[in-house]
């Protein structure tokens, strides 16, 4: 079980839209045939990187957030913290800033940045992606925010005494609840001070704003950090980065867990070892001793009762298809091809890297 926000955003008065002439001589010859009625829409961006960057150290300090795991710009690592140092996100900023001239800090297609912060004894990595590249009218900042149990986690990469630290949570369906209720509260109410200090940050159209809960339901028991998989491209908590697997390891413990206690569980989403939702859980929710639903001891089997949607593109896709299971469609990457629009393409000639205050 780990908690997980997500939080799109689109700038106010940070981009405009211009209707360019078809470039190529296919987009010509339309443009005749077409009377001129076919034209390319581009969005233009007259921010630059490190313009966006400060606005966001500005949106994190208020809230002291200043621990900073990686910043990377298309793919490549500028900075990615392999000593698990705290109280570096200004001085990271800052060296971004000197190394990167004007001319490279406007021609990029996405900046990456994982923050890291923990209060109220919730664990928090924060993943914040800025898509220079992107369809007219997307939402091109997206932040993941996941929230895990720091006072679950592993001391000395020991995990046999974890069951039993856990124990009282499952020990009955009222605890439970209540345990449950209590930090999803917090972790909500994280979600919404992180965007109330970026809408003081950074002037915003819209964001729109979504939180979950997510419990995980492996192949097959995971009782030791070593053997938790790493997934790149899923939620941040899958990535690997140092020192995390010692906070993230309950929550491959806690599906076991619901089972063997005959939990109660819903409003949730159900995730593979890769993060991919299964199957979202509502109010009704199911017995989770009842069914091997929940127990990675026993093949998937799916819950009695309860309003559940079932979806695919996850590791359980064969289990479903034997079981019959009408599940939903998956979303298709959508290709952003020639009429993406662009943030940063034409940084106004006025803006001067002195005037940055970090």
């Amino acid at each position: 079980m780990y908690f997980n926000g997500t939080l799109t955003i689109d700038p106010a008065q940070m981009t405009n839209m211009e209707i360019k002439k078809p470039e190529n001589a296919f987009g010509q010859f339309l443009q005749v045939l077409t009377g001129g009625l076919i034209s390319k829409k581009e969005e233009i961006e007259t921010f630059t990187a490190v313009a966006i960057l400060q606005q966001i150290n500005l949106a994190c300090q208020n809230l002291g957030i200043n621990n900073i795991v990686r910043l990377a710009k298309d793919d490549i690592d500028f900075f990615l913290d392999t000593e698990e140092d705290d109280d570096d996100l200004r001085q990271v900023l800052e060296q971004f800033r000197l190394k990167t001239d004007r001319y490279e800090s406007e021609l990029f297609d996405k900046i990456f940045i994982v923050l890291e912060h923990e209060k109220d004894l919730i664990k928090y990595l924060i993943e914040i992606n800025i898509n220079r590249r992107h369809r007219v009218g997307a939402y091109p900042i997206e932040i993941k925010i996941n929230g895990v149990l720091s006072e679950l986690k592993i001391s000395d990469k020991s995990s046999a005494d974890l069951p039993q630290k856990m124990k009282s949570i499952f020990s009955s369906q009222e605890k439970y609840d209540s345990f449950l209720r209590e930090k999803q509260t917090v972790f909500e109410q994280f979600v919404e001070r992180f965007e109330q200090s970026l809408r003081r940050s950074i002037r915003v159209e819209d964001i729109k704003t979504n939180t979950s809960l997510k419990m995980l339901r492996p192949k097959k028991p995971v009782r030791h950090q070593s053997e938790i998989p790493q997934n790149r491209n899923a939620d941040p908590v899958y990535y690997g980065y140092p020192g995390f697997g010692d906070f993230f390891l309950y929550a491959w413990l806690w599906s076991s867990m619901a089972h063997s206690s005959h939990i109660h569980c819903h409003n949730f989403d159900l995730v593979d070892e890769q993060g991919q939702t299964m199957m979202s859980v509502g109010d009704a929710g199911f017995d989770a001793g009842a069914t091997e639903t929940l127990n990675p001891e026993a093949a998937f089997e799916t819950p009695e009762g309860g309003d559940v949607e079932f979806l695919n593109g996850h590791d359980f896709d064969a289990e479903f298809e034997q079981a019959g299971i009408d599940s939903g469609s998956d979303m298709p990457e959508m290709d952003i091809g020639d009429d993406a629009g662009s943030w940063f393409d034409s940084a106004g000639d006025s803006f001067d890297f002195g005037d940055m205050d970090y």
